[in-house]
């Protein structure tokens, strides 16, 4: 199966990091989550977030307690909200992971632990690139969370055209124009499915960073997770 890494920095060393591998899925929902990629229906650590939240319980903190035959072991602390009385439950560390970042909660790595971390130079981790198959996926995915501010209007001006409110389409026509012109992320959408269709990977991996660098920072009160 295809898996990621994920590099957990270190806050006290901010030079080494900790490689941890996680599977494909788990690493396409916790890069949703980041980029504030909203799907249809929840993903499985979304509904996990939404069922503790439902309950009055949160996640506080995420520890990576132990490594044994090259697996990481990790526990999850959860709370119920306004209480300090925490329960704590054996977890992958890809899950935990997933539900930090959700529940924005700090992440604890054992003193042993983090004495395997290693410094990655950052020419290192920028050589390691993506496989054709990888940005595909990746694009697809981007393109399925976009929601496109023409289509509403394209309706509009579809029904006013069969009323016979020439002048209504006519002006919806021009707003369709207008946005297509001027909106940076629907030409980062457009040349993203172009260069996908034409086989330039590189090209349409180029354009999904930018779109979701763009979308990260319209996000109200986004900031940069701190690992």
């Amino acid at each position: 199966a295809a898996a990621s890494v994920v590099f957990l920095r270190l806050v006290e060393q901010p030079e080494l990091m900790l490689p941890v591998h996680i599977g494909e899925n788990e690493s396409s929902a916790l890069l949703k989550e980041i980029n504030k990629q909203k799907g249809i229906r929840p993903l499985t650590h979304d509904l996990t977030k939404h069922l503790l939240s439902a309950v009055g319980c949160h996640v506080t903190k995420i520890r990576i307690t132990e490594l044994i035959s090259s697996t990481y072991y990790s526990r999850i602390h959860i709370a119920r909200v306004g209480s300090s009385e925490e329960v704590d439950i054996d977890a992958r560390p890809s899950d935990a992971i997933n539900l930090a970042v959700r529940f924005h909660a700090p992440m604890y790595i054992s003193k042993a632990i983090a004495a395997t971390a290693t410094v990655f130079p950052s020419d290192a981790l920028a050589s390691q690139s993506e496989s054709e198959v990888q940005i595909i996926q990746s694009v697809r995915e981007t393109l399925a969370s976009f929601e496109d501010p023409t289509t509403m209007l394209q309706l509009q001006k579809e029904l006013a055209v069969k009323e016979e409110r020439y002048a209504d389409a006519q002006a919806f026509q021009q707003q369709i124009f207008d946005e297509m012109t001027h909106s940076v992320v629907l030409r980062l959408v457009v040349a993203m499915e172009a260069a996908l269709a034409d086989g330039r990977y590189e090209e349409a991996a180029k354009a999904r960073d930018e779109y979701r660098r763009l979308v990260a920072s319209q996000v109200p009160g986004s900031t940069s997770n701190k690992w």
